[in-house]
Order: C-alpha cells, then structure tokens, then sequence
C-alpha cells in the first residue's frame, strides 16, 4: 500500500498566511500539518509515501530531509505545472509511480490517525471516509449514499441529497486502483487538467 499526499497547491485562499508557506507545513498546535500526517501515517503501518510537490517545493523537500518519521521513506514527485493545473494532474503524476493499492490524503487536510487504520482495515475493494455530521460545511464534498455504498461524489449535490462530507481520504485496491489509473489518465489525455481528483473518481 502507497500512501499518496498531494500538496502542489498555492493556497491562495489562505491569503498572506501561504504566500511564501506552503498549505501543508502551516503550523497547527506547534507542529507542521505535513509532519502530523507523516506521523500518522507511520503510526497506521504504512510505509512508502508519493508527495507531489509544487509550490515552495524547495521547502517542503528541506523539510522532509530534515525530519525523518518512523520507517516512512517519502518520494517526492514534482508538480511543475502546479500553477495552471488542480490535484487531478499532480494524482496522476504520483499514479505514474505506483503500483498496487493506494491510499490518497489532500496535503493540507487534519485527521485523527484512526481513520488510516480504519481505511486499511474496510474489507471494500475502494473506501472512501465521510463525515455524517450536520449542518455541512460550505465547501463540503457532499456524497450520497445507498447504505454505506458512496453512489456519488461532488460539491453541487443540493445538501438534502447529501448523506455528509468526503473529508479527502480515500483508498484503491482490488482493481480499483487501475481503474483510477486509467480515468484519472483519460481525464490528462482530454486535457482536463484543471479538475479536481474527485470528479474523475465520481
């Protein structure tokens, strides 16, 4: 199993907080959000780990080099296009350097570490975790469900359609994740760089 981080963004959202700061090592209770996701993920027993990098990559690389976690070893794979393209083209670029199951994490998203165990445990061929809490976020992914069976996935769901929020962690194996290879790839053959991942998954 490969764990895969996308954290190519530039965060404009985020204001003067990532002009010079990736999303990823913005500080969250002292410690860089990327090292909290690196920690959790050597805590769930994963041991081979995709970041795709793009904006400020000299720091996030120096940052990686200088704290070592577990037995992770941590590749990082360059989004050099991360300017004019969104997270499906920096997945596809880190689905070119796997093989086998994958589980994928948006690099700047906070989760409690059970959630990793709990994706590596679900006996499905694909997991995806979503958040049955209401009201829902604004920005929420909503999802909608047949029992526990993700049916579909996207932001324009109305909120009375939608069973909760695809918090940004998901996992392929069983096949799935060929099938994922090769969609995400027909999504960058068509040119469709500027989608998110979730819309080719969906």
């Amino acid at each position: 199993m490969t764990a895969i981080i996308l954290a190519a963004g530039s965060g404009r959202r985020l204001g003067p907080v990532t002009a010079h700061l990736p999303k990823c090592l913005i500080p969250v209770g002292g410690t860089p959000i990327l090292t909290q996701t690196l920690e959790r993920m050597d805590r769930a027993g994963l041991e081979d780990v995709v970041l795709v990098v793009g904006f400020e990559a000299d720091r996030i690389r120096a940052h990686v080099a200088r704290r070592r976690v577990g037995h992770l070893r941590v590749r990082l794979v360059d989004n050099e296009r991360y300017a004019e393209t969104n997270n499906l083209y920096s997945l596809s670029l880190a689905l070119d350097r796997t093989r086998g199951a994958v589980t994928i994490v948006n690099g700047d998203d906070l989760f409690n570490g059970a959630l990793l165990e709990a994706l590596r445990r679900d006996p499905s061929p694909a997991a995806a975790v979503v958040d049955l809490s209401r009201p829902l976020p604004a920005d929420a992914m909503k999802v909608t469900l047949d029992g526990r069976r993700v049916t579909s996935l996207g932001k324009a769901i109305p909120d009375h359609l939608a069973a909760g929020n695809a918090i940004g962690l998901y996992r392929f194996g069983g096949g799935t994740e060929d099938l994922l290879r090769e969609e995400i790839r027909r999504w960058v053959v068509g040119g469709q760089v500027g989608a998110f991942y979730v819309a080719a998954i969906n």
